[in-house]
């Protein structure tokens, strides 16, 4: 998956969480697709894996993803 982030920019979570729901949008992520894994994702954008954790968390409570552990 890619997303544009700058690391200069406002908070991290928010871009990723702006960034996510802009791919729903434009049907480039659409129903049953999976998120990458936080741990993958904070890696590959060397980032927190709480700044991940945060975006994924906000994106799950306004319902535009739901979680499944460990799947």
């Amino acid at each position: 998956m890619f997303i544009n982030i700058d690391y200069n920019g406002a908070n991290l979570y928010q871009q990723i969480y702006r960034e996510i729901i802009a791919l729903i949008i434009d049907r480039k992520l659409v129903e049953g697709d999976q998120l990458p894994p936080i741990r993958k994702l904070a890696e590959e954008y060397n980032i927190s894996g709480n700044t991940v954790k945060n975006a994924y968390y906000q994106l799950e409570v306004e319902g535009f993803i739901s979680s499944q552990p460990r799947k």
